[in-house]
């Protein structure tokens, strides 16, 4: 027992001293010629009720501005309902909020004093619990960014339910990581062009965005960026984007087009993993990376270009593609990673256009076997050789490139027999290996033409 009673009076004084003065209810902490609201002791749930922070606040003939509030500040304060943060602050610690359950509003009187928190972490946010900011009385719904902020902080608007709607103007630059997370009601994101950063988790959980037009002015589109987002239907890209992050549009489900420009050099690990209802996928030629399980599940996905830019299609890249008929392997790829296929059941034809057959696993193309494997005729057995490659039932030649009939003749018959294919959709008489002279995975106006120029200059 003496024991006990001694560790808990060594224990006491340093609860104490968690704060250096008591204002109104609130608890202070001096910084120099500044004060942090903290909590009475490290145990929490120092507050409840309706809180309202001072801008200032006066302590043994001093007055002091409150401009931050220090991490845990607000730990474990159930019972707190609403808080008032004012125009004071500019620093909010780390897990300031933490376990707040019961806050159901945040005050404010200047948003654009709002806009110049920096928050540490997610629950340094109150809003994160909160989920509706009030300004001067009413609802923030409609968000118009002050035109003096430059860049959003991250977390600055994390669960703010009521927003429907944010314009951003074209003085802003960044959008920083999680500022907009989970934000379910957001329907519509107008973005300046000066903006060129993307941040983590952005928009991440904005189930009821429906569209996104990223402005040419961003180069980089980060992790998780619209993870998430089940109701992005659409979404533009600028032609300066460089970067698609990690899992940067994983789970929009509903996700039917997306035009990737040719300014894309990286597409990151998951970057569309899960879009199940995109349904065609262009990859441009500026593309040099793409990273493992990026279109994993996108299980409408029925067509896709495969650029020369690639020398190596990464694992899982098109996994559970279930949907996938066809594809054309260009000549650049001289590996293909594990599971890059499985799935793929509805597959019946592979193109690959490399003379040695590229390195593969036996995990690769997992319920793709009963394809038919075309390869170039001076190639076919080094394919019915290789590992991976010979267990394809059936490996056949190409025709030369331009035979759409397979007549071993490239002649005037092919344009027209490619003609009839594209203008009535029957494809069934003509070899799509020798048409798709592009190497797009689809026939178009450029593969007619493509032969045309070949027999003009015969």
């Amino acid at each position: 027992m003496k024991h006990l009673l001694l560790f808990l009076a060594l224990l006491l004084p340093a609860v104490a001293a968690a704060y250096d003065f008591e204002a109104d209810g609130i608890y202070y902490m001096i910084d120099g010629d500044e004060v942090a609201v903290t909590s009475r002791t490290s145990l929490g749930g120092s507050y409840s009720g309706d809180v309202v922070i001072p801008a200032t606040v006066t302590h043994a003939g001093t007055t002091y501005p409150v401009t931050s509030i220090n991490g845990d500040a607000f730990y474990k304060c159930s019972g707190m309902t609403s808080i008032t943060v004012p125009n004071s602050v500019t620093t909010i610690g780390y897990a300031a909020f933490n376990r707040c359950d019961g806050l159901t509003s945040v005050h404010i009187t200047d948003l654009e004093a709002w806009f110049s928190i920096t928050f540490s972490n997610f629950d340094a946010n109150p809003l994160s619990y909160a989920g509706h900011l009030v300004l001067n009385g009413e609802a923030v719904t409609d968000l118009v960014v002050p035109g003096s902020v430059t860049a959003i902080h991250d977390w600055a608007f994390e669960g703010c339910t009521d927003l429907t709607s944010v314009t951003i103007h074209d003085g802003v630059t960044v959008i920083g990581n999680n500022a907009f997370i989970n934000c379910t009601g957001l329907t519509r994101v107008d973005m300046g062009n000066a903006i060129t950063w993307i941040g983590d988790g952005a928009f991440s959980g904005c189930m009821a965005l429906t569209g996104i037009d990223i402005p040419n002015s961003v180069t980089y589109v980060g992790y998780e960026a619209f993870c998430d987002c089940f109701g992005l239907v659409s979404v533009t890209m600028g032609d300066h984007l460089v970067e698609i992050g990690d899992f940067a549009f994983a789970n929009c489900v509903s996700l039917t087009g997306v035009n990737i420009p040719n300014s894309v050099a990286t597409i990151s690990h998951g970057a569309f993993n899960g879009c199940s209802a995109l349904t065609e996928l262009i990859l441009p030629n500026s593309v040099t990376f793409i990273g493992p399980s990026a279109f994993c599940a996108c299980s409408n996905l029925t067509s896709v270009t495969i650029p020369s830019s690639l020398t190596s299609l990464s694992d899982g890249i098109f996994s559970g593609c279930s949907a996938l008929a066809n594809v054309t392997i260009p000549s650049t790829i001289t590996t293909i990673g594990e599971w890059a296929f499985d799935g793929c059941s509805a597959m019946t034809a592979i193109h690959c256009w490399a003379m040695e057959p590229p390195t593969a696993f036996s995990t690769t193309f997992v319920d793709c076997y009963g394809a038919v494997l075309f390869v170039h005729a001076d190639a076919v057995e080094a394919y019915r050789q290789a590992d991976c490659w010979k267990d394809f039932a059936m490996i056949q030649a190409m025709p030369p490139a331009g035979d759409v009939d397979g007549d071993g003749k490239v002649n005037i018959d092919d344009v027209a027999i490619l003609i009839d294919a594209l203008l009535t959709g029957d494809t069934d008489a003509i070899s799509f290996g020798a048409a798709d002279l592009n190497a797009n995975d689809r026939l178009d106006i450029d593969d007619i033409t493509t032969i045309i120029d070949f027999l003009l200059g015969s």
